[in-house]
């Protein structure tokens, strides 16, 4: 009888205990203030038993359902680099050795179709995001039915032909994931089970008729949606898309929000669906609101059974895996070693989650791919081993045209076209072709096969022409033409995409065109062949603003006329070497320290070929070194040392002042360099902006061995 009893006990707590149902809206920055809501959750012991979610939403809900901890969210939400998920910029150190010096000159670029440009079919592949969500989730690889998580999920995409809802509650989690947060014009719709997919937010931004299917008795939920902005608010390309795909969404939201028992309504001024710099002001903001309805929650736990929390947060995110085979499908664009280098990985050993994403990076590096990014599978019959499934979307388009800008007050404005064209000839090469459109034109081509280690040629053409200033006393006494083409065929080897070792030929040309000067009375033309070795290091984050890393080139050049050559005379030989180390101090703020040592070996070489102090430029030919406090060109000589510092203080997002020092001697030898009578200076205060079309500078300088004070001015990525 006490056995039958306890029997109907169960039975009737079974039927009467309510379900309770969690949905998140979508909102990009915004929808973070979700785990205030799961913070309150916890607190008062509720577990819902299922979430639904939008976009946003829907990653914060998947993490979540799948055992993280709202503390665990929030940390691996400061983590990420949401400034480099939402633009999906390609990690520098991802980047092959040469395309790490040419990818930020750019700044629109256009794939051709044929021999024509075309539009892109989205800002961003998602590269970074779909390479995240593989790591938040990789213990859920295997599981393809999402109502077998620790709480069952469900999220909701829209079919971009037919306008309908999608609801998706089985398959690879990050697929589901990224699809429901294919934002249009932001991210690129995502195709996933025969249908092309964006954000789910266009027609049910908070999916409570979702939740309606799952027989729930209780809906709750956090909405950060706005419904719809006034005509102040449409002043950004966000809130105008956000209200234009809004429309309908709207009208299912005033229909579905009656029907949950509460929806918390964080208030985030300012906040948006990029607003990520926001993130402390919105966590607080989400849990402060939620804890208005604590007693309603509190009420929700008191009639639900009490099951303990702890399992659910065995979740599925692992920081180290044992790899046990790796599947890589096949590529026509790459061969099977390559990708194999590329990733990096190795079988028979454990890795950390970080390397599965520095690999997938470095395949994305590589260009061939629109997104590449992973499964871990369980391996069959080996406990806690896995096997990692390569996933590579190939590129539609391997020619491109690009387009940059810049400003500097050596060689005024220059207008940069680009193209460049993928896997010609060879796999994995490259052909690039730049010219700077200007009052000082240039122009680089270049052909190259990626062969990592294995050593390979390099073919390059390069033209430039400019006003080059010859000073007598610091007097400007007259500007010469000069114009150079070059010829040149290497033999180069590359370790890591960080380290270049490199020797070849260059068959040069130069034309210093007649002035009224009375050096070169007449014009002077000369053909050379030259001879050099390189040794290049880059571990720099980034190529301009550096934050970390350092960076040390060294070359060794020969140079003959043809006539030397031909008589063999000693030639003069160039020895130079450049070293920077970025040092961080604070947030965003650095120090740069900076080394240059050029010294000429053997007779005096060509005017053109001797040491050049001055100017503040960047990527000046032969041996021409910036110097602060001097004119382009100004200090003339055979041997020079400098070293200097600058200190970046970062006094706002974007904005730096800047403290500039170098000091340094230029003498006829290296032996006379550190026994040097004049000591070379030169200070200067700069402002500088990350804008939109590259970094801004604004430099005054002086130096105290001049009274004069100089200004330099600085636009865009330099090339």
């Amino acid at each position: 009888m006490a056995l039958l009893l306890l029997l109907q006990t169960i039975t009737y707590a079974q039927v009467v205990e309510p379900r309770v149902g969690l949905v998140l809206s979508g909102g990009g920055a915004k929808a973070l203030a979700h785990v205030g809501l799961l913070r309150v959750l916890e607190e008062e012991g509720v577990r819902p038993d299922f979430v639904a979610g939008t976009s946003m939403g829907a990653v914060i809900g998947a993490l979540y359902a799948i055992g993280y901890t709202p503390d665990e969210i929030e940390r691996e939400m400061y983590r990420m680099d949401w400034e480099a998920i939402v633009l999906n910029d390609r990690p520098r150190s991802s980047l092959s050795f040469l395309d790490k010096g040419a990818e930020e000159r750019y700044l629109l670029s256009f794939p051709m179709r044929g021999w024509y440009p075309t539009w892109p079919d989205g800002i961003n592949y998602g590269q970074r995001i779909i390479n995240e969500l593989d790591r938040l989730t990789i213990g859920t690889h295997g599981i393809r039915d999402f109502s077998e998580f620790p709480i069952p999920f469900a999220c909701l995409a829209t079919d971009l032909e037919t306008g309908e809802a999608v609801v998706l509650d089985t398959g690879y989690l990050p697929d589901a994931l990224r699809a429901s947060s294919s934002f249009p014009s932001l991210y690129s719709p995502y195709e996933l089970n025969g249908r092309l997919l964006v954000d789910g937010g266009l027609i049910e931004n908070l999916p409570i008729q979702l939740l309606k299917t799952k027989d729930i008795d209780h809906i709750i939920g956090s909405d950060v949606q706005s419904i719809s902005h006034s005509r102040d608010e449409l002043h950004n390309v966000f809130n105008v898309l956000d209200q234009i795909s809004g429309f309908v969404n709207a009208r299912n939201h005033r229909r579905d929000s009656a029907e949950a028992l509460f929806i918390v309504r964080p208030n985030i001024p300012g906040a948006g669906v990029t607003t990520f710099e926001m993130m402390d002001s919105i966590f607080r903001a989400g849990y402060r609101e939620a804890s208005r309805y604590r007693s309603q929650i509190r009420a929700l736990g008191n009639s639900q059974t009490e099951i303990p929390l702890e399992p659910m947060h065995q979740h599925a995110k692992r920081d180290s895996i044992y790899l046990n085979q790796l599947h890589i499908p096949a590529s026509e664009l790459a061969s099977f070693g390559l990708i194999k280098r590329k990733l990096g990985l190795r079988t028979g050993r454990v890795s950390s989650d970080q390397d599965l994403v520095h690999g997938m990076n470095r395949l994305w590096g590589t260009q061939l791919y629109s997104t590449a990014d992973f499964k871990l599978l369980p391996s069959p019959g080996k406990e806690d081993a896995f096997d990692l499934h390569l996933r590579l979307k190939e590129q539609r388009y391997l020619q491109q045209v690009r387009l940059g800008l810049h400003y500097d007050d050596d060689f005024q404005t220059a207008v940069l076209l680009n193209y460049t064209r993928r896997n010609l000839l060879f796999t994995n090469s490259k052909l690039s072709l730049d010219a700077a459109v200007g009052v000082n034109p240039r122009m680089w081509l270049e052909y190259t096969v990626d062969r990592e280690f294995i050593p390979t040629v390099r073919l390059s053409f390069r033209t430039h022409r400019f006003k080059m200033p010859l000073y007598i006393d610091r007097k400007l006494e007259s500007e010469k033409v000069y114009l150079d083409y070059s010829l040149s065929a290497m033999l180069q080897s590359v370790a890591a995409d960080r380290l270049l070792v490199a020797g070849g030929i260059q068959i040069e040309g130069v034309d210093l065109g007649a002035t009224i000067s009375e050096v070169f009375p007449e014009a002077f033309y000369q053909n050379y062949v030259n001879y050099f070795a390189l040794l290049e290091l880059d571990l720099l984050d980034k190529g301009s603003f550096p934050s970390k890393g350092s960076s040390f080139k060294a070359k060794y050049r020969v140079i003959t006329t043809t006539e030397e050559y031909r008589s063999g005379l000693e030639p003069t030989s160039v020895l130079g070497a450049e070293l920077l180390q970025v040092i961080p101090l604070w947030k965003g703020s650095s120090m740069y320290l900076k080394g240059n040592l050029i010294t000429t070996i053997g007779p005096d070489p060509d005017y053109q070929y001797a040491v050049f102090l001055g100017g503040l430029g960047q990527n000046y030919i032969n041996q021409t070194v910036s110097f602060l406090g001097y004119r382009f060109m100004e200090l003339v000589g055979r041997s020079a040392v400098t070293f200097g510092a600058d200190i970046n203080y970062q006094f706002t997002t974007k904005h730096y002042l800047v403290a500039r020092a170098n000091f340094g001697a230029l003498e006829t030898s290296f032996e006379e360099l550190w026994n040097s009578q004049t000591l070379l200076d030169g200070y200067g205060l700069s402002y500088a902006y990350e804008s939109p079309l590259g970094p801004l500078q604004l430099t005054v300088m002086g130096s105290t061995n001049h009274a004069d004070i100089y200004t330099y001015i600085s636009l865009g990525h330099w090339f």
